[in-house]
């Protein structure tokens, strides 16, 4: 009887043990499945394959090294799911109440700060595409390039009840 509880217990220690473990991406395997897979590493072994899961309306293509949390559900070593999370590529210093989400590989991101500001800070070209409008209502619109500005393009009506200043002369309607 004491033989099968300790057989018993360990069991439960082994199938516990086996539910939870922390690893990194060893490699992205595809994204056309209904839910993108990798390969994952665990402690330098290798583990498998598992399905990534991610919060409502997020996508991503996990770079390798991606740390996360691998789950064997109900036990299952051929049912796995990881959940990446970020550690020290995430943005920092953010104060309470801030969030921040981007590219973490690239440093592009889109904060959302205490005040109910957004930033968006990109290394890259930042492009809106739509089918619809563009609308911008704010009382002020400022366009800087960071040196001399050399061109604005504007189609239709391009000033409205307003004034467009550049390079110290005003144009209005």
């Amino acid at each position: 009887m004491i033989e099968g509880l300790a057989r018993l217990i360990k069991d439960i220690y082994n199938q516990l043990n086996n539910l939870i473990k922390l690893g990194h991406v060893s490699k992205f395997i595809t994204d056309d499945r209904p839910y993108p897979v990798v390969q994952v590493t665990c402690f330098e072994k290798l583990v498998g394959d598992a399905t990534v899961i991610l919060p409502y309306g997020m996508s991503s293509a996990l770079p390798e090294d991606t740390l996360g949390i691998l789950l064997n559900l109900l036990g299952d070593e051929t049912n796995r799911v990881f959940i990446p999370i970020s550690t020290t590529e995430r943005v920092k210093n953010l104060e309470k109440g801030e969030v921040a989400i981007g590219n973490q590989v690239k440093k592009t991101y889109l904060k959302f700060d205490k005040n109910g500001n957004i930033e968006i800070e990109g290394q890259g070209d930042i492009n809106v595409t739509t089918t619809g409008n563009v609308n911008v209502d704010s009382g002020r619109v400022n366009l800087n390039s960071g040196g001399t500005l050399k061109k604005i393009v504007l189609d239709g009506d391009a000033v409205s009840g307003g004034q467009v200043v550049a390079s110290g002369n005003n144009y209005s309607t």
